[in-house]
């Protein structure tokens, strides 16, 4: 399945909804509930196996996402992110001038855009530019207040 990067909801999918029935509604895939922990705010969900894992706020709020290779497909203004190396990122946000720095433990990238702070998953990043990004967290923005009676609360 492909996702394509949105500044305004984090993936197009989200537009205009954030509501955790919404989301599952939009996404129309199977998913289960991995029950919430003592550091975490609420319960996850994990849709279609292993595609795409939602985390939510205390008011069922999605907040953010996280796509893993091979099953899901993310671009990002054009270019291919999951499953491609290290190289190939590196190079294509350079062309998009895109602000991007490595991760202090060498587990992938931080991909910095319109005030999203994208989390790239690339085991030995830092020392394997052949490594391939293998998951992409994605921050989910909350919707502004005109945008709210778009998202219904189930």
């Amino acid at each position: 399945m492909k996702f394509t990067y949105c500044a305004r909801n984090g993936l197009q999918v989200f537009a205009g909804i954030r509501a955790r029935n919404d989301v599952r509604a939009r996404l129309g895939l199977p998913y289960r509930i991995f029950a919430k922990t003592t550091f975490s705010e609420n319960s996850t969900d994990a849709f279609g196996g292993v595609l795409l894992q939602a985390w939510y706020d205390k008011n069922d709020y999605v907040t953010g996402v996280q796509l893993y290779e091979p099953e899901a497909r993310f671009e990002f203004r054009g270019q291919s992110i999951l499953g491609a190396s290290v190289r190939e990122v590196e190079r294509a946000l350079q062309g998009l001038n895109a602000h991007y720095e490595f991760e202090e433990d060498g587990s992938g990238l931080k991909l910095l855009a319109d005030g999203l702070e994208l989390g790239l998953y690339a085991p030995d990043a830092k020392d394997d530019k052949e490594a391939k990004v293998e998951a992409v967290y994605i921050p989910i923005p909350r919707l502004m207040d005109d945008d709210a009676a778009f998202s219904t609360q189930r």
